[in-house]
Order: structure tokens, then C-alpha cells, then sequence
């Protein structure tokens, strides 16, 4: 080995790190199979169901805070999808109703869901969308 080759293993072993690393960031999500909202979601007596590209033809009738990045939005006829949030969205905690933005008539990750209080309407970008489906009873 060369003084050269000796010189750059520390910083490819730096790098191979920070690329594993990366990976793994990527391989988990924003954040998706978080144990705190599942549970949430549970005591609500769903569970999670696929990640959506979009929900067509909907309407927000009642939402459910879940935790600082997600929420429990029911869509209409018997439709609850969890929303994941970009980052902490102000007000959530005390929203009062939701709001929303969309461009082509369906909810999709490139729309905001906006938190309304009696002062504020904070827009919140979304970072997914995801079904759910009822929980098994157990007898």
C-alpha cells in the first residue's frame, strides 16, 4: 500500500459509513412505521394499511391528531387515511377543522392539509398518505 492509499482509507471508511447510513435514512421513510402513532392508530381500532399515491373523491368530515407529524383524517363513506406531515405543522394540537390544497381534485403528497384555528390558518405540506383498515375484533 502507498502513503496515497494509506491516507484516503479513513475517508473511505468515512464514507462507506455515511453512505450506509443514507441508506438506511432512506430504507425507513419519513418516519412511516413510527411504534407512537401506530399505537395511536390502534387505540383508535385501526391499523395501517398501504401507502397511497392519492385519495380521489374526498372530503375531511373529522380528523384525529395521531402525533406531531400525523393525523387520522376521515375522507367520507366509511374512509379514514392517515396523513404524514413534513415536519412539525404549528396549531395542529389545536386545530379546530382542517383545510385543505389541491390541484387535481385528489389529495396527494404535493397538497397542504391547513390547520384552522380562530387565528390562524397554518398550511402544512404533506409527505404521505396512508390507508387504513379496521382492526380484527378479538374475543
Amino acid at each position: 500500500m502507498t502513503r496515497n492509499d494509506a491516507s484516503r482509507a479513513p475517508k473511505r471508511a468515512l464514507l462507506a459509513a455515511l453512505a450506509a447510513f443514507g441508506l438506511a435514512s432512506c430504507a425507513t421513510g419519513p418516519n412511516v412505521e413510527s411504534r407512537a402513532w401506530i399505537a395511536s392508530l390502534a387505540g383508535a381500532g385501526y391499523e395501517p394499511g398501504e401507502v397511497l399515491d392519492a385519495v380521489p373523491a374526498f372530503r375531511i368530515d373529522a380528523f384525529k391528531v395521531l402525533d406531531p407529524l400525523r393525523v387520522l383524517v376521515h375522507v367520507g363513506a366509511d374512509r379514514l387515511v392517515v396523513v404524514g406531515l413534513r415536519g412539525d405543522c404549528a396549531n395542529l394540537g389545536t386545530a379546530e377543522r382542517l383545510g385543505y390544497t389541491t390541484t387535481g381534485g385528489a389529495l396527494t403528497s404535493t397538497d397542504k392539509l391547513i390547520m384552522v384555528t380562530q387565528q390562524h390558518q397554518n398550511p402544512c405540506a404533506i409527505d404521505w398518505l396512508r390507508s387504513t383498515k379496521r382492526r380484527p375484533a378479538h374475543y
